[in-house]
């Protein structure tokens, strides 16, 4: 019989505690209607004393038992999230806890204000928004702020999503007995305390650095093109086994050295005729490879005989121009050549 009456009293103990549970659950939130919207949030301009962390979000915890324990009771608390979890790794997660010192303009504690500044809080504003994606949830015991990080966020985030907003950092007001959730739609960049702005900050220098080293490897480059090019315009030396190459793969023009032909005219090897011919001829020769075209202008180069000339030559120049061919420029006409026309 004791031992029967023993196992009702597990039994009954058990389903207490099982009851308990689910009216925690219940009392917590755990079924409570949520309605995300946007409009004016619950917060106008505050000034804050915060603490800058870095971490996963589930270690704040402790540092929301200690701004609860140098401040009154009843004073507001505040968590600003700045990274998405999602994409961001935990260990470089970045966030502040604080409390709320002032809001709206009134008047700021000095004791609590000093108390926080003395141990490694500072002290920043954050301004009044119009319009906030926001929504609340009631605190009613720690397992509500579980509940609440469950089932707010996926709203929220499915909010923004569906709307198309821009909204963020994401925060955590406790006033009593409710939590408020709200994502700034404006004047965003105000809501990140120092500490962010200088990470951001050394971020867009990297970021520039980088372009900039992308720059001087695109200098680089456009250095080695102008090079490659000036040598193959002939502006830089070439060395003496890419000449050797050339010269095997390509044929070359050479210009034939000309001999001073004086000995040959003494000899009589040469007439004046054939030697005017040749010095043309090497005048007219361009330093192509393309034979020299020469056009028939029409006149003979032939020297008539000139008393100045030797009989050898008079004789060559006189055999040389005949009656069919037309006197050069330099030839002397004779009259007694020209028939006379009777008027």
């Amino acid at each position: 019989m004791a031992e029967l009456l023993l196992l009702v009293g597990i039994g009954v103990l058990f389903l207490c505690l099982i009851l308990t549970l689910v009216a925690l659950l219940l009392l917590s939130g755990l079924f409570e209607t949520i309605e995300v919207k946007t409009g004016k949030p619950p917060l106008g301009e505050v000034v804050i004393a915060y603490k800058f962390c870095r971490g996963p979000y589930k270690e704040c915890g402790p540092v929301f038992t200690e701004v609860c324990g140098l401040t009154p009771q009843g004073q507001k608390t505040v968590g600003i999230y700045y990274d998405d979890p999602e994409v961001v790794e935990s260990h470089k997660l970045r966030y502040v806890v604080g409390a709320i010192l002032s809001e709206d303009g009134s008047e700021i504690d000095e004791l609590v204000q000093h108390k926080l500044v003395q141990c490694g809080y500072k002290v920043a504003k954050l301004p009044s928004v119009t319009y906030a994606v926001n929504t609340t949830f009631p605190y009613r015991s720690a397992l509500s702020i579980l509940i609440a990080v469950w089932r707010v966020y996926p709203r929220m985030h499915n909010y923004v999503k569906e709307h198309k907003l821009c909204a963020h950092p994401y925060m955590e007001v406790y006033d009593g007995g409710s939590i408020y959730f709200m994502a700034p739609l404006a004047r965003q960049n105000e809501f990140y305390v120092p500490e962010v702005q200088e990470e951001e900050e050394r971020a867009d220098e990297g970021d520039d650095e980088d372009d900039d080293s992308s720059v001087d490897d695109s200098v680089s480059a456009s250095r080695e093109t102008s090079y490659s090019r000036s040598v193959m315009d002939g502006d830089m030396p070439i060395s003496d086994s890419e000449s050797e190459a050339e010269e095997e793969g390509e044929t070359t023009c050479t210009v034939p050295e000309i001999e001073c032909p004086s000995e040959e005219l003494l000899k009589g090897e040469l007439t004046p005729r054939e030697l005017l011919e040749d010095k043309d001829r090497d005048q007219s020769t361009p330093d192509t490879c393309e034979p020299p075209v020469f056009q028939d202008s029409g006149f003979s180069s032939e020297l008539t005989p000139t008393p100045q000339m030797s009989p050898l030559k008079a004789e060559e120049g006189g055999k040389a121009s005949d009656g069919n061919d037309s006197g050069s420029s330099f030839e002397e006409i004779s009259m007694e050549n020209i028939p006379k026309t009777i008027s």
